[in-house]
């Protein structure tokens, strides 16, 4: 049974840094894993492994993430994101075009996903090919600019020959 910590009555050193909510939500998170943890770990045996007690720690993890409103089919790319902090490289790779060979790649993960047949590394490699494909979607490369350039002056030139401008 956890034990009750009573309320510091010194401020969090970090209290100028996270708002109340930021504060609220942690707290209540910690509290929740602690539970789910607590729940998960009363079905090993009493010989589990380090491995079994890492896998029910990340269950637990999943678990009060779920509580918390994350949907199960978010986790592999919230999970790629967190593994790409840690290991302090970008969470994509710097691709600065997409090919047809990663968008079938792409399609073949999804395919997978479907079918319920997806690997936790394929769901993580799917996650990180999703968020290239966005990246240069998204970028200003992507981006017709020449046509673009060409409408705002158009439109530009129409606004000047307007009355009264």
């Amino acid at each position: 049974m956890p034990t009750e910590k009573p309320p510091s009555r010194t401020p969090h050193p970090n209290k100028d840094i996270i708002s109340d909510d930021q504060d609220f939500w942690s707290r209540q998170f910690l509290k929740h894993i602690e539970l789910n943890l607590l729940d998960v770990i009363a079905g090993l045996s009493r010989n589990a492994t380090q491995e079994e007690y890492q896998a029910a720690t990340l269950q637990a993890v999943i678990e009060t993430l779920q509580d918390s409103g994350m949907a199960l089919i978010e986790f592999p790319s919230l999970a790629a994101k967190a593994i790409a902090k840690i290991q302090d490289q970008p969470p994509s790779t710097n691709v600065t075009q997409w090919t047809p060979a990663m968008n079938a790649r792409r399609m073949d993960l999804i395919d997978r996903q479907i079918q319920e047949t997806i690997t936790v590394p394929e769901q993580i490699e799917l996650a990180r090919l999703t968020e290239a494909m966005r990246t240069v979607i998204d970028s200003e490369k992507s981006q017709p600019m020449e046509g673009m350039k060409a409408l705002h002056a158009k439109l530009l030139s129409i606004r000047d020959e307007e009355p009264g401008h």
